[in-house]
């Protein structure tokens, strides 16, 4: 099951739940403003580097050495809708921030794709 962290950007968000909904993938809608201290550090250990996380804004935060993990977290908890590349979407050991509706396609499974693409075949030769 995917987690998904919209954004404010309402047409986006409403392209990514008209696919998820057309596919039927299972999913669950997160509010970015009641993540929690525990829900931004799970998120970090899901991705390879915490900073492909963050907004362009919060990377020269990369540059200090003396920033503790809890100050960072801290300051992405006063606003989160602004300071993470939303839409954020969560696999099981997975987090892939930014993404886009195109994006959002390589998580559908191969067998639900293979049945969409024969129905469109046979919509077209049944014309």
């Amino acid at each position: 099951m995917l987690e998904i962290y919209l954004g404010k950007n309402t047409q986006r968000n409403q392209r990514l739940m008209t696919i998820l909904n057309t596919y039927g993938l299972r999913y669950t809608c997160k509010c970015p403003s009641q993540l929690t201290k525990d829900d931004v550090l799970h998120l970090f250990m899901k991705a390879p580097d915490c900073f492909e996380l963050l907004s362009p804004k919060l990377l020269r935060y990369r540059r200090y050495e003396r920033i503790k993990v809890s100050e960072l977290v801290g300051i992405i908890l006063k606003q989160p809708e602004n300071h993470l590349r939303l839409p954020l979407v969560v696999t099981k050991n997975q987090v892939f921030p930014d993404i886009s509706p195109d994006e959002l396609r390589t998580f559908i499974p191969r067998e639900i794709k293979r049945h969409f693409y024969i129905n469109s075949i046979f919509k077209d030769y049944s014309r």
